[in-house]
């Protein structure tokens, strides 16, 4: 594009500036709500509503929930940190739920590094600033694991068998009751691994909640 170009169209964007988009589906909007109508009413329905057991989940692994974990975790959208967290935080809260502490299931090393950054870590982090607790590691992955989403359930009991260990620099006391959150939770094999873990270590209270949940765990 020549300068000329590019002046005018700077000076057309200036006078008459494109709509704002959807933060989830891209789809141009009117109004100033970081998402558009489609998608704030998709977020309505795949929401889980009622009083709910073990794990404590804000939404249905669907659509576009689906969509907004998949871009935090690998196109690294940081932002959807604390939108994920103020959810988490409120889905607690209306649960009553009552803990010491916010911990996370953590990555292995390898893939935090490929990712450059934990995006649990963050979201606990996120998620123990809403409610006025402290967020803390409690875990090491210590066994390089395959993708859980592309195995079967009995194969991903069997990858994340013995995953997971209780970090011993953790300051977490043995008495604390703790929030382990990870996003998803669809046959419960990595959430599993991991409050086995802390159990064997001897933390007896660990709560797990999630981001999103498959409709059968509800």
């Amino acid at each position: 594009m020549s300068r000329l170009g590019w002046f005018f169209g700077a000076v057309y964007d200036f006078l008459f500036p494109p709509l704002p988009v959807c933060r989830f589906c891209g789809a141009r909007k009117e109004t100033a709500e970081s998402e558009c109508e489609a998608c704030r009413d998709e977020w309505a329905t795949l929401k889980v509503k009622g009083k709910q057991k073990k794990p404590y989940a804000c939404f249905y692994y669907d659509g576009v929930v689906k969509k907004a974990i998949w871009e935090y975790k690998y196109s690294r959208i940081e932002d959807l940190a604390d939108f994920m967290a103020e959810r988490i935080a409120e889905m607690l809260k209306s649960q009553k739920v009552k803990a010491d502490v916010v911990s996370f299931v953590p990555l292995h090393r390898t893939k935090r590094k490929k990712r450059g950054f934990d995006q649990m870590q963050k979201v606990a982090e996120a998620v123990a600033a809403e409610m006025g607790l402290p967020a803390a590691r409690t875990l090491k992955r210590v066994k390089r694991t395959r993708t859980q989403a592309k195995l079967t359930a009995e194969n991903r009991k069997q990858n994340v068998k013995n995953a997971f260990v209780c970090d011993k620099n953790t300051k977490v006391s043995k008495e604390s009751v703790i929030i382990l959150l990870d996003d998803v939770y669809t046959t419960g094999a990595t959430m599993s691994a991991a409050t086995e873990a802390l159990k064997s270590a001897g933390y007896a209270k660990v709560i797990p909640a999630v981001f999103a949940t498959s409709k059968a765990n509800q």
